[in-house]
């Protein structure tokens, strides 16, 4: 068979069957007013780049070769001297996104150069991803059954009946981590100038682990990131592909280093990997497969790369000096504690109807949130089990955010209302639109539960106090102005985060000690003067406005003194 049994009637008005082999190719007057060309005529070749540089929504490459080459780059260098004749560069392709099917179909420098100018592109490997994950479900899945085959409970006829239907169902879960993964890359590549020294950072620790050649991978050299950085542009979207592929490998051989499928509540990581009519009947099969652990560890390597992005491991561990395994776990209990999959499943399903800059700032505010909550369980509970910590917040920071609303100082009770009719008009349910709107004020939760337990008061108790003092403090308006401190550099954002953690911890700190003396009223009389100077510096400093890091240093300062 070939193109000529094609039923040339299925195509377009002015549209065609043509040989490559054809000395030229007469154009209609459809495919010139297509190609926006007075050309009547076109050698294949010529047509072939005609077509790659004509404007279109998606150019999808699922052949064999490459197409697509840096406007530095010599057709030497690519190495496919049967398309030399044909090769574009890529800035000069016409597309808006480019899909690559096949392999190879542009260079990476090429990749490089169109999002540069403007285009949207992965990278071969992660567009083609999906193959790779139907391949690691399908052989796992056989390996399964195939312990039932040998045991005599099933025929081979049955199992081939078993896994074609099951075919929609793997299809949806590859689907899922496919999305997630190309998600990430739209989080990351949105705010990839603000993050650009954490790139930096993460190239750094892997050319010193051995694991990376830049050079090789096309990232850029430390003065052409230095120069990027003086234009307040990021890596590309191709090359923050290149860095989550090191990442994940990385975070996946660091898991199982850890034993990580050890932890007793992962076991339902490998429920989630399984389609559903596995996990029903052969449940006890799943605990003894064979390759357990391997698949636990790219469950969670997945769920953290796919959500949290490429620096998340690298900087997680140079904020607390964890390793990987308790980087994990705690990642796993403030998923658990947050509700984060029905946030993130919620959220998924307006993403696409949302305007884009808004929902990726949602997805943006979740990863920081649970940056904060890992750090935090990290600080107070490292090598504890993911059950264990579920276990001291889970109900207690579901508690706490029940009645949260009620507690808030007025301002920000109605930025907050504001805000979830804002996500409710946006296609989202009530309870998840509440669940968001309130996030900014979630991660304080940990710190009141955490106070609730070590004194053995009622989570709603410390809660009351915790924002009575958020209230004394005005904790509300210092947090915002340090949020609008400037933060155009990895410093200043880390000079922000410091005076915010300063703060939290004072309140942490003074709820305790008010919870033992068990009366706010007595704790105020006993810190009048203090409290009475305190607020003549909060006036002086509303009063001169213009606020920056040394003066809201100097309050935060004076909240910890007392």
């Amino acid at each position: 068979s070939s193109w000529a049994d094609y039923n040339a009637e299925l195509i377009s008005k002015g549209g065609g069957i043509f040989e490559r082999a054809a000395k030229s190719i007469p154009l209609s007057a459809e495919m010139q007013a297509m190609l926006n060309t007075k050309e009547i005529a076109m050698a294949p070749n010529d047509l072939i780049q005609a077509l790659l540089k004509m404007p279109v929504d998606l150019l999808w490459n699922g052949g064999i070769g490459t197409y697509v080459k840096a406007s530095h780059e010599s057709h030497t260098d690519i190495g496919d001297p049967a398309n030399d004749a044909l090769r574009v560069n890529g800035a000069e392709l016409g597309a808006s996104i480019v899909g690559e099917g096949g392999n190879l179909g542009c260079s990476q420098a090429g990749r490089i150069e169109f999002a540069q100018h403007g285009g949207l592109i992965n990278t071969d490997a992660i567009d083609n991803s999906g193959g790779v994950d139907s391949s690691d479900h399908e052989v796992n899945i056989k390996i399964l059954l195939s312990q039932v085959v040998s045991n005599g409970d099933m025929t081979l006829k049955q199992r081939n009946t078993l896994l074609a239907s099951m075919t929609d169902e793997v299809a949806d879960l590859v689907l899922s981590h496919n999305y997630h993964q190309s998600l990430v890359l739209s989080i990351a590549h949105h705010a990839a100038p603000g993050n650009l020294h954490q790139h930096k950072l993460l190239i750094h620790h892997f050319e010193n682990l051995g694991r990376l050649n830049r050079q090789l991978e096309g990232l850029p050299s430390d003065a052409q990131i230095d120069e990027r950085q003086r234009q307040q542009q990021g890596l590309t979207r191709p090359e923050i592909a290149v860095l989550l592929a090191y990442s994940k490998m990385y975070l996946y051989d660091e898991l199982m280093a850890a034993n990580i499928a050890d932890d007793q509540y992962l076991s339902k990581a490998l429920n989630d990997y399984f389609p559903q009519p596995l996990r029903e009947d052969f449940k006890g099969l799943l605990e003894t497969h064979p390759l357990r652990a391997e698949i636990i560890a790219t469950h969670v390597t997945n769920l953290i790369g796919n959500r949290m992005g490429a620096t998340f491991l690298h900087e997680m561990e140079d904020l607390t000096g964890a390793k990987a395994g308790d980087i994990a776990r705690a990642f796993m209990a403030a998923c658990h504690i947050l509700q984060a999959q029905t946030l993130w499943q919620q959220l998924d399903e307006v993403t696409l109807s949302l305007d884009y800059s808004h929902a990726i700032s949602l997805h943006e505010h979740i990863q920081t949130l649970l940056e904060d909550m890992v750090v935090w369980l990290l600080q107070h509970h490292a090598g504890s089990s993911i059950d264990s910590m579920i276990n001291l917040y889970g109900k207690a920071m579901q508690d706490y955010t029940c009645s949260l609303v009620e507690q808030l100082p007025k301002a920000a009770k109605q930025r907050l209302k504001k805000r979830q009719k804002g996500l409710l008009a946006g296609g989202l349910s009530t309870e998840t639109s509440r669940q968001l709107a309130q996030l900014e004020f979630v991660y304080f939760g940990l710190d009141i539960a955490r106070a609730a337990h070590l004194h053995q008061h009622p989570v709603s108790q410390a809660s009351q106090m915790w924002f009575a003092l958020y209230d004394q403090f005005q904790a509300d308006w210092l947090c915002l102005s340090i949020s609008a401190l400037p933060g155009n550099d990895a410093w200043q954002r880390k000079a922000r985060t410091s005076l915010k953690k300063e703060l939290e911890a004072s309140l942490a700190s003074l709820t305790g000690k008010v919870l033992q003396c068990d009366c706010l009223a007595d704790w105020r009389q006993q810190e009048a003067t203090s409290l009475a100077r305190l607020d003549r510096l909060f006036t002086e400093l509303q009063q001169e406005g213009d606020l920056d890091l040394a003066k809201l240093s100097v309050a935060i300062a004076e909240i910890a003194r007392i």
